[in-house]
């Protein structure tokens, strides 16, 4: 599950945009305090996130993150 949350500030400067955006991933689930497929779903959780993350913004908006 993700939620995604966007907003932005109010300006203040004309050459910016203060955006906001979010990401939220979940998974609900019951694990044992060593299991360790949690650092599985950790992972998958990540991936996802980025999956979504990097679908969102243009190539331009992806090369400042180089």
């Amino acid at each position: 599950m993700a939620v995604i949350t966007q907003t932005m500030e109010a300006v203040t400067d004309a050459n910016k945009l203060p955006l906001i955006f979010d990401i939220d991933v979940f998974r609900v689930a019951a694990f044992e305090v060593k299991d360790e497929g949690v650092w599985q779903v950790f992972e998958k959780l990540r991936d996802l996130k980025n999956n979504i993350f990097f679908k969102s913004i243009t190539p331009k908006a992806k090369e400042l993150f180089q």
